[in-house]
């Protein structure tokens, strides 16, 4: 997003024709108004949210336990300029249990970038219940890389690990 200058500029130009043969010219401006005018470029930020899915499973004719609020998600941020959620203030980082009896949806909450660069994060599950195997792979790595194109906004991809995991009764 582009933002002009919109100041007032003051400005005198004498024309004068000494030898009635060449007009001349002499542009003065006001000290307190320079002649300087600054354009500004900024670029809206770009926003994303980091969603876990947690899933339980059983074998045939097993019935599932209710598994909520026993495992825990930590979003963590690989160093400190990496923005992180409203919720995890200026730590870096936010751990949230997963709320339903069968794992659900934890959602960290949006995150706003507002500059360029390559942004990096792991999400760990941790946590047990009895007879529940949890997930192979407990540590997930995202990474954001933030780019501004000139449209006014910036524009990121967002790569990495699945975002799903899944413990086994």
């Amino acid at each position: 997003m582009l933002h002009h200058d919109m100041g007032e500029k003051f400005v005198t130009i004498t024309v004068t024709d000494p030898d009635h043969k060449q007009l001349t010219s002499n542009l003065t401006y006001n000290a307190d108004h320079p002649l300087i005018f600054r354009n500004i470029y900024r670029a809206d930020p770009y926003k994303t949210e980091f969603k876990v899915q947690k899933f339980l499973t059983a074998a045939p004719g097993l019935r599932t336990p209710d598994i909520s609020n026993h495992f825990n998600f930590t979003l963590e941020r690989k160093n400190a300029s990496c923005p992180m959620p409203a919720a995890a203030g200026t730590a870096n980082s936010l751990t949230l249990k997963n709320p339903d009896a069968d794992g659900g949806e934890v959602n960290f909450g949006e995150i706003e970038f507002s500059a360029r660069g390559v942004y990096e994060y792991t999400i760990t599950e941790s946590g047990e219940y009895p007879g529940v195997e949890n997930d192979q792979n407990p540590i997930r790595n995202i990474k954001v890389s933030v780019r501004d194109f000139g449209t006014g906004r910036f524009l990121a991809l967002v790569s990495g690990d699945d975002l799903e995991f899944t413990n086994t009764f």
